[in-house]
């Protein structure tokens, strides 16, 4: 006999698709099986090219089964999580079964809806001893899968330095400029109508780089602009001195990298994320360097120029030395501080469920 009702269910699958993915992509579906509840990949919503293997969206399935497990506790469930439980279907990321408990916990069930990306500036503001513990240490107990911060003032700089790389390769490579303007909606109304990618006004842009954004929509200028002024290197020395602004930056570290790795960093990356939202703080991940550098490291370079691999494997560099880390791996990096409010959230498509 079930235990549980269509209502639960729905409660807990609702919480799990407010998780983050890379471009708003949203790559996950839902079936229910009475006491059960199996997420599924949508390979063909994964096609980017930070996305070697899928693993960021892996590593996004991850906060959906982290947001899942924290509403399950809030609503007095517990979920037993068995990852990747089928060989013969790929797509099937986790099967879970929803059991009654004794216990209710709801300090991040708030946080849920809460949690937003924030691109802005943020405000000078150190971060305390105590708001550091509890954000490191909220890594929930899962194995394998470590949490970092750092906040002084010199490694910030080249952790910024080394962020915006990302943007320095984006607007400077025809893949990805492509496949990133072709993600982004350019009013609410078709924010609102496509419900996936980039919303204009998420980007916090200032308006002269909000229209020159509508330039920068052809490639055939932008290469020229690059000729000319550099744009690209323009672009990424923006982004840097956004990133300064951090009061601290982390990152979400595994020792080895298969995809129940980088499904479960996904789990801790989101309760950190609920963790500083909890605590009134404001985060933006850092994401570009770290995903661009598993595909170059797999040797998947031919989308790229050799400056773009050498800056993007040296930017990596920087990033594990200024953490003291040797053979871990960065699944994640990010920037927290105290920011204004975002100017806007971009929309979300309703949740793919088959009910049996």
């Amino acid at each position: 006999m079930n235990t549980i009702n269509r209502e639960i269910s729905e409660k807990i699958i609702k919480a799990g698709i407010q998780a983050p993915s890379g471009e708003n992509c949203q790559p996950w579906r839902f079936r229910v099986l009475g006491d059960i509840i199996e997420l599924y990949l949508i390979p063909e919503r994964d096609t980017s090219l930070y996305s070697w293997g899928n693993l960021a969206s892996f590593f996004a399935h991850g906060a959906v089964l982290e947001n899942m497990d924290i509403m399950a506790r809030c609503l007095g469930y517990r979920l037993s999580i068995s990852l990747f439980p089928d060989p013969q279907t790929p797509e099937l990321m986790a099967r879970i079964w929803v059991e009654k408990s004794e216990v209710r916990q709801s300090s991040l069930c708030d946080a849920i809806t809460k949690r937003v990306t924030n691109r802005k500036p943020y405000k000078k503001y150190s971060i305390s001893s105590a708001e550091k513990e509890r954000i490191i240490t909220s890594n929930n107990s899962i194995p394998g899968v470590g949490v970092l911060l750092l906040d002084d003032h010199k490694r910030i700089q080249i952790l910024a330095k080394a962020g915006s790389v990302n943007e320095k390769t984006l607007f400077g490579n025809k893949s990805l400029h492509n496949f990133f303007f072709s993600h982004i909606s350019w009013t609410k109304e078709e924010d609102n109508k496509k419900s996936i990618g980039f919303f204009i006004d998420t980007l916090e842009l200032p308006l002269p780089a909000k229209i020159m954004f509508k330039v920068f929509k052809s490639w055939k200028i932008l290469a020229v602009m690059n000729k000319l002024i550099g744009i690209a290197k323009l672009v990424a020395l923006a982004n840097e001195q956004i990133y300064k602004t951090a009061s601290a930056i982390g990152v979400v570290t595994v020792k080895t990298t298969t995809p129940q790795d980088f499904v479960n960093a996904g789990r801790v990356m989101e309760r950190v994320w609920l963790t500083v939202t909890a605590e009134g703080l404001s985060l933006q991940p850092l994401a570009g360097l770290v995903f661009l550098i598993r595909r170059i490291e797999a040797g998947e370079t031919k989308d790229f120029s050799p400056e773009q691999i050498k800056n993007i494997t040296d930017s990596y560099r920087f990033i594990k030395e200024c953490f003291g880390l040797q053979n871990e791996t960065v699944t994640m990096m990010f920037r927290i501080g105290r920011g204004d409010s975002p100017s806007a959230q971009a929309s979300r498509l309703p949740p793919i469920i088959e009910w049996k």
